[in-house]
């Protein structure tokens, strides 16, 4: 070009055209950090959730396993007391029968 006002008019022009571009790539890349940010912050949320979820079956089966050894010792100790009455019985059967 012979004109270097228009050259350096059209120089000038593109400058801006490229820092305007510039600007825009800025604002996508903050809005991707943003984004990506907010993604690790729900992964996080939901890891920590599913790992209460899993803290939470763990004890209700901990108490299930808990109340089923205490229902086992329970109906042992029934069976124990059932045995030791039929016993007693039979103790007091056979006084009954020598009375006679």
């Amino acid at each position: 070009m012979r004109d270097p006002e228009k050259a350096q008019r059209l120089m000038k022009e593109r400058i801006e055209n490229l820092d305007g571009e510039i600007e825009i790539a800025r604002k996508r890349v903050e809005e991707e950090r943003v984004i990506s940010a907010e993604a690790k912050k729900n992964e996080a949320i939901e890891r920590v959730k599913a790992e209460n979820e899993m803290m939470k079956a763990q004890d209700e089966k901990r108490k299930a396993d808990d109340e089923m050894k205490m229902r086992l010792v329970a109906e042992a100790k029934a069976e124990a007391l059932q045995k030791e009455l039929a016993e007693m019985r039979a103790k007091v059967n056979a006084m009954s029968a020598l009375e006679f």
